[in-house]
């Protein structure tokens, strides 16, 4: 009995469909692990929050939504979201002072917060730094960036 080698053309169909199968499990882990991720979005505009909230579902994130800082601190502090996004001008308390009072419970002071805002001066990116955010992303966003973010946030507080 003769062993009979694979061609060429055969082992390339292998790695393409071993290539093609990891891609489609690392999809499938991503999209299992951002099902565990808890998103609080805090913005005042009805249209923005309910576009994002409605985005973020179907990527798969659990979101709650606040629509002003005070509504943003309670809901951080009763339900210890896994990443904030924060918009930056609000009436009442303005997004740098939300992340200010949600940083000062010691539950909260290592989530991390991204500010998601169409002001993105010098100042309030310096500003946003001395909060401690590391992640600015300025309207209008590409949504895959915004959950590339999302994602590159929550590993930072939950690498093992």
């Amino acid at each position: 009995m003769v062993k009979r080698q694979p061609d060429r053309a055969t082992l390339v169909d292998i790695r393409e469909q071993l290539a093609l199968d990891l891609r489609t499990e690392r999809i499938v882990l991503r999209k299992e692990m951002m099902k565990m991720v808890k998103v609080l979005y805090v913005e005042d505009e009805p249209l923005q929050r309910e576009l994002i909230n409605q985005l973020l579902q179907l990527a798969g994130l659990e979101i709650q939504l606040a629509e002003n800082g005070m509504e943003g601190v309670e809901k951080a502090r009763a339900w210890k979201p896994d990443v904030i996004l924060m918009d930056v001008r609000m009436p009442g308390l303005s997004g740098f002072e939300t992340i200010e009072q949600i940083k000062k419970s010691p539950a909260l002071a290592d989530t991390p917060v991204i500010v998601l805002s169409a002001w993105a001066t010098a100042q309030h990116t310096a500003h946003a730094k001395e909060l401690g955010v590391k992640w600015y992303i300025t309207k209008p966003f590409n949504l895959d960036d915004l959950v590339n973010t999302i994602m590159e946030a929550y590993g930072s507080c939950h690498e093992a």
